[in-house]
């Protein structure tokens, strides 16, 4: 199963770098990867994530559970570059559900594994595309609340001004 996953997640991170140029996997932005469609990518992904995650609770081989575990970045990286906001709260509901179903101590183990996926394909996200985190239109609203508050700012007294109000009152 994980072949797959990192067959789908390998081509659209040699995407990302710029190796492969040919081909319509990414729609919109979105990463649709071989499947040509952004929410149906992220679904397999995310469904990949979760099996990842459960093989690594059931087996008892130490290398294997590593292997279920060190996968687990790659697929949330792609889940998080399909954007697929669907998947992303179908996601966080199956996570909810799966830890309530847990026993405490392994509970712990699912919030830390889960947690250490998600940081490392944050840190991937922002390191292979620092500027997709905001897109032309959001940059160009902080831009103008950035001008609007220089502008508001220059209106104000200033503390020489203030204190010289005082000192004549």
């Amino acid at each position: 199963m994980h072949g797959i996953g990192l067959i789908l997640s390998l081509h659209m991170l040699l995407f990302d770098l710029g190796i492969l140029t040919e081909g319509h996997y990414i729609m919109m932005g979105r990463h649709a990867g071989l499947v040509e469609y952004a929410n149906t990518f992220g679904l397999l992904l995310a469904t990949l994530f979760f099996y990842g995650l459960i093989q690594s609770e059931q087996t008892q081989n130490k290398w294997l559970t590593y292997l279920h575990l060190s996968v687990l970045p790659m697929y949330l990286f792609m889940v998080l570059k399909s954007q697929s906001r669907g998947v992303l709260l179908f996601s966080s509901v199956v996570f909810i559900i799966m830890t309530s179903l847990s026993k405490t101590k392994q509970q712990l183990k699912l919030l830390l594994e889960v947690s250490l996926a998600l940081i490392t394909a944050l840190i991937l996200y922002v390191a292979i595309n620092p500027n997709t985190y905001f897109d032309e239109p959001t940059i160009k609203i902080l831009s103008d609340i950035k001008v609007t508050a220089d502008e508001a700012f220059d209106h104000l007294p200033s503390i020489e001004d203030a204190q010289t109000d005082d000192a004549a009152e």
